[in-house]
């Protein structure tokens, strides 16, 4: 079993693809990493940037 996470400033209950931008690096879609620290590093970066809290 491996374990994904999604940086983020809001509860994800979802995924609806067109909330997501699609002029990242490999187009619209929901980007997943396996390493926590990173998507701790993006929560926390978009929480400083856009508000909310870290989820």
């Amino acid at each position: 079993m491996i374990t994904l996470y999604h940086g983020s400033n809001t509860i994800v209950s979802n995924i609806d693809l067109t909330q997501c931008n699609p002029y990242k690096d490999f187009g619209q879609a929901f980007y997943l990493t396996a390493d926590k620290k990173q998507a701790l590093d993006v929560a926390n970066a978009r929480v400083d940037f856009f508000g909310g809290s870290q989820s």
